[in-house]
This record gives structure tokens, sequence and C-alpha cells, in this order.
């Protein structure tokens, strides 16, 4: 089962709720069509994508630096096991460093057509068609194999190396088209336009081919997603072979062929059923190759703007955001370092900068009054409470980014420190 991944992920999109979802599944056995979810996330419509694109962004151009010192080492050579081991080790620290940047990525590289090739070259190096009826594969035969599967890897490298390239430059113009079309904060002469309008005067005027001829899958589920919540829930893959017979099944007339089996299913406790029941639709993708990846950047582009869905930076983090409940949010949910949200984060922020002012007025007030009243006996006063105002207004600024802790701001405004 070469042909099938050991990893893939799913993004399903509901845009009646605004909502998106991002599932890993991981194949349970070489064996096996069944996988297992690893893991799933949820976030506002349109956030895994803005997340995609910034993250890539500022990671993708040092790995293409690095592949392409892989390329330069690349040798046709195809029985020197010691450089063959060493260029594919770089590969695969590639392919783990981009599945690091975001989770597209690492649903994209198990059918590589890298790694395809390199499994037939150890295939036939290893000796594994022992394990089947391969009495007629002669050494020459072999051979031949060898050099032909590493000479596939070869040009699948050189390949794979623009396709990331190209993938820069494909980043990079999402980049602009979303601060074109969806950045509320940019472009204020736009404020009064639909994202439509916006997205209509990028394509005119950038690029007359964006959004266009981009294939979806609609499916319909019930709206109790509680089994779809179970992160250990287990699917099936299907390859095309497998949905061209069932789309051959499907063109059957029921109708007729219920009348004539005399069936005894009862269509009315069906439709009782569901009379009660909504019915939701959503869009799935499944990822397993990097034009999957740009099919899923394009439709969710599209369906922001179809939705005049507005995203702006962070107030906290300053990264770009989706709004997950009004459209006037002014924090994102990402989780930062001290493991609360950015919203959390912001308003712990500004309650210990009220803290600090408060703390810093009474202060100055304090020392203030001190000046008033030894101005005449001690001359030095004002000097004194210039250089105090000076000194506490420093520590204030410090203190409000975090590089003095409450306590040592207190000690200099205090005059202990």
């Amino acid at each position: 089962m070469l042909n099938e991944p050991v990893i893939f992920g799913r993004f399903i999109v509901n845009p009646t709720q605004g909502r998106e979802y991002f599932e890993i599944y991981k194949k349970i056995s070489p064996d096996s069509n069944q996988y297992r979810c690893l893991e799933r996330t949820q976030t506002a419509l349109g956030q895994h994508f803005l997340d995609f694109l910034e993250n890539s962004e500022e990671a993708l151009p040092p790995i293409i630096d690095h592949y392409n010192k892989v390329f330069k080492y690349l040798d046709k050579d195809y029985l020197d096991q010691t450089k063959i081991h060493t260029t594919m080790d770089f590969i695969t620290r590639i392919y783990e460093n981009l599945s690091g940047v975001h989770p597209f990525w690492r649903s994209t590289f198990n059918l590589s057509p890298v790694l395809t090739s390199y499994k037939w070259y150890e295939f036939y190096y290893l000796r594994e068609y022992m394990n089947f009826d391969a009495s007629d594969i002669t050494e020459a035969d072999r051979d031949d194999k060898m050099q032909n599967y590493w000479e596939q890897v070869r040009k699948n490298i050189m390949h794979e190396l623009k396709e990331l390239e190209e993938f820069q430059n494909f980043i990079s113009s999402m980049r602009n088209a979303v601060t074109f079309c969806l950045d509320y904060s940019s472009f204020p002469e736009f404020s009064k336009l639909h994202t439509q309008q916006r997205a209509y005067l990028y394509q005119s005027h950038f690029d007359s081919n964006f959004m266009r001829n981009q294939p979806i899958q609609n499916i319909f589920n019930l709206s109790d997603r509680a089994s779809a919540l179970n992160p250990d829930r287990k699917i099936h893959f299907s390859n095309n072979n497998d949905v061209m017979v069932s789309s051959i099944i499907s063109n059957a007339n029921y109708y007729e062929l219920i009348k004539k089996t005399k069936t005894s299913l009862d269509f009315s406790a069906l439709a009782a059923s569901l009379e009660k029941t909504s019915i939701e639709t959503t869009t799935n993708l499944d990822i397993t190759t990097l034009e999957d990846i740009k099919t899923i950047c394009l439709y969710t582009f599209s369906l922001l703007v179809s939705n005049n869905v507005h995203v702006r930076p962070c107030k906290n983090c300053g990264r770009l955001f989706s709004p997950y409940n009004r459209k006037d949010e002014l924090y994102c949910s990402r989780i930062q370092a001290n493991s609360k949200t950015c919203r959390e984060d912001y308003y712990d922020k500004q309650i210990h900068a009220d803290e600090l002012i408060r703390y810093y007025r009474t202060a100055y007030k304090r020392e203030n009054a001190r000046k008033q009243r030894n101005i005449i006996n001690k001359p030095s006063s004002e000097k004194e409470f210039t250089q105090w105002a000076k000194k506490a207004k420093k520590a204030l600024e410090k203190a409000k980014k975090g590089d003095l802790s409450f306590d040592e701001f207190k000690k200099i405004l205090d005059r202990e420190g």
C-alpha cells in the first residue's frame, strides 16, 4: 500500500457556524486502510489559513536554502550508500522542519514522490522482493531497478525544490491578497467596501486568475458532532478507485430497484427520524500533497471574501486573526507563553500597568509634597525632586515592559534602590 499515506490531514469547514477544524490522521497499521485521529483543532473561519501564511512566510526561506544545499550534494551514483543515506537524512530533516511550521505541512510529505521513489529503491536494495514470488528477478534486473528509482529520487528532489520555491511566491502573493482584501486595519479608503468588492479590485488589477477553478467536496452531516469530537475515532481512507466504484453504484435507479424487490424498508419511519433533526453542510478537503495546501488556501480566502470576514492584527500579539464571535474583537485566541490567551494576557498587562501607574502617582504626590515643604530650608530640594522624577519615569516605562518587577519598581520610587 505504498500509494496510501501514513499520515494525512483533513480540513473541515462549517461556514454557517463560522468555524473550521483541522484533523491529523495516522494509519493504524501498514496493511490497514483504517486511520486514527491524532489531533483536532477548532478555530474561527480562516484562522488556520492565516497562521499558515504567517508561519510559512518566515520559516520557508531558510528551509529552501537548506534544500538547495542538498540539491548541490546530489550524486548519480546509486550504489554509494553513504551519500545516499546522507542525502535522505537531509531530506527527512527538511520534512521534519516543515512539519513543525504548521500542521498543513505535516500532512503533505508521506506521499512525497521523493520518499515513494526511495521506498522502491530500498525495496530492491534490501531485496525485499524476495518475500514475494520474485524468482524471475535477476541481479541485473535488481541493478537496473535501483538505478532507475535512484534517478527518480534525484528528479523528484529537483522538482520538489522548484515546487517549494514557487510555493514561497504563492505565500507572498496570498499575504498581499489578505492585506488588500481582508485586513480591516489596512487601506482605510476601502473601509466601506465589502470584501468581495476589495477582492474584485485585487483580481482585476493584480491577478486575473486568482481564486478560480478549485475542486471542492460537499459533505452532509447531522448537527450532533459528538462523535466527531472523539479524538480516538477511526475512519477509512478512500482512494480514487473506491470513489469511482461508489459513483457507479450510486447511479442505480433505487426507486425501481426497491419496487422490484418489494423491500420492507419503512420510509415513513426514516422521514420521521429526521423531521426534528437539523442538517449541517460542511466542506471537507483532505491534504496529502503540496497542491492540496494551495487548494485550501485559495478556498479559505474565497470563503472569507464571500462572507465579508474582516481580519485584523491582534491588539496584544500583533498577528492577524479572524474574529471568533464578534466582528469587532480586538484580541485573538492564541495561547501565549504564560498559557493565557491574548485577551487574558492583555487584560493582565493592563491591570499590572494600572497598578504601576497608581503607585507612581502616589509616590509622585508624596515626593512633590516633600519638595514643597523643604524648598525654603533646603535649596537642593527642587533639583533632587527633578532627578527623582526622571528616574521614576524611566522605572515606570521599564516596569510596563516587564524589565522591572513590581518590587524593584517600588524600591526605586521609595528611594531604596
